[in-house]
């Protein structure tokens, strides 16, 4: 193993706790090697609210996976998720004395978005990307190269996050003898794990379900066009099914299962509740009051990823929704998210540009829309490999 490039990638959520080691490819592809979960504890909406517990839920996940790959596992490249990751747009300007667009003036303006990001006090950057080009403030312009002009401009879009809420996580990591290296957004590797080149162009909401948030990511013309995040996951419809059938978490969690997100048909099917976490022996429920439940929850969250995307003016832009994470497992929520965007929808399947070696695919016990978060990691932990391989 010792010559080939491993990277880990740690992946702090509400309800688990995921860690993987990859060997980063040519061309942007890997191959994850382990991997190891452990339930979240001191973590809730993505971030840390007990020092101590995520100390302890960090340690354990990094040991696990220690042991199943036989490495030694010091840094990791962690994602950040969570209502605090916001975009920010910049313009970079230059003038061009001789009316012609050279190759330095490109090269200086991309320096130039690089190095003065300025990236507000209390903010940490997490990704950057070059949205497009105006000449003489006409924008829509791929390449200027060659073009005549008196002003060139450069918009580069920058996603952010709380510096403070990334510190956390790395304060509790460094407790737990493990690096923490510079974050990514849990929502762009989402996209990236499960997206091909042709959905990035044509316009694809991506949005991961998370137990405790949905991040959602707008891909176009291959490229980040925005992306944020609302504290609302999976756990909520859990809470809501408790709440509205007075039965405990777990019992909730096994209606879950058999609910769908589309209102049922069926107005006169009964189910059971589970028997092993109900008192109340041979209780039933309505399924439609049931799916009633469940499509309540994952409509309004659909609906403010909607109005989310229309203030940040790239609604317009949306042409399919992909889903991953774990509540995109929920039955018939590929259906409701096409009626409600009116595009087609459906359940993300990891890039082929991920591979996983048989070992590492027998012990991962989740469906694969679960697996895109630290598959898109690791690819863009590949393609920048590949960026440093060819400036050197």
């Amino acid at each position: 193993m010792e010559d080939r490039e491993l990277a880990a990638v740690i992946d702090m959520g509400s309800s688990t706790t995921a860690m993987a080691l990859g060997e980063l490819l040519p061309r942007g592809r890997v191959n994850i090697t382990a991997w190891a979960a452990t339930p979240s504890a001191g973590i809730a909406k993505s971030r840390i609210v007990d020092m101590k517990q995520a100390q302890y839920t960090i340690a354990t996940v990094v040991k696990k996976l220690s042991d199943i790959a036989e490495w030694e596992i010091e840094t990791a490249q962690a994602v950040v998720s969570g209502a605090h990751v916001s975009t920010r747009r910049a313009l970079a300007k230059c003038a061009l004395p001789g009316r012609i667009v050279r190759e330095e003036n490109l090269d200086d303006l991309s320096e130039n978005a690089r190095t003065n990001a300025g990236t507000p006090d209390g903010r940490v950057q997490l990704h950057r990307e070059e949205v497009g080009w105006r000449l003489d403030g006409v924008g829509e312009v791929e390449n200027p190269l060659g073009m005549e002009g008196s002003s060139l401009v450069l918009e580069t879009l920058y996603v952010e996050a709380d510096a403070a809420r990334f510190h956390d996580m790395q304060n509790a990591a460094a407790a737990a003898h493990l690096e923490l290296a510079e974050p990514s957004s849990a929502g762009v590797c989402a996209a990236m794990g499960c997206s091909s080149a042709r959905e990035r162009n044509e316009g694809t909401l991506f949005i991961d379900l998370g137990a405790g948030t949905a991040n959602w990511t707008v891909f176009s013309k291959g490229s980040i066009a925005a992306t944020g995040a609302l504290g609302v996951g999976s756990d909520h419809v859990t809470n809501d099914i408790s709440q509205a059938f007075a039965c405990s978490r777990p019992c909730a969690e096994e209606l879950k299962k058999c609910a769908n997100a589309v209102l049922s048909r069926d107005a006169s099917r009964r189910i059971p509740l589970p028997s092993a976490f109900s008192a109340r022996d041979g209780a039933t429920i309505s399924r439609r009051s049931l799916d009633t439940v469940v499509n309540a929850r994952l409509s309004e969250t659909f609906s403010i990823i909607r109005q989310m995307t229309e203030s940040q003016g790239v609604g317009h832009l949306v042409h399919g929704v992909v889903l991953t994470g774990g509540g995109a497992m929920q039955n018939g929520i590929a259906e409701l998210a096409g009626s409600l965007f009116g595009c087609p929808a459906s359940i993300g399947r990891i890039s082929p540009d991920v591979t996983f070696s048989d070992d590492c695919r027998a012990m991962i016990a989740v469906p694969e829309a679960q697996l895109a978060t630290i598959a898109g990691a690791f690819l863009l932990l590949s393609q920048n490999a590949d960026v440093r391989e060819d400036d050197d």
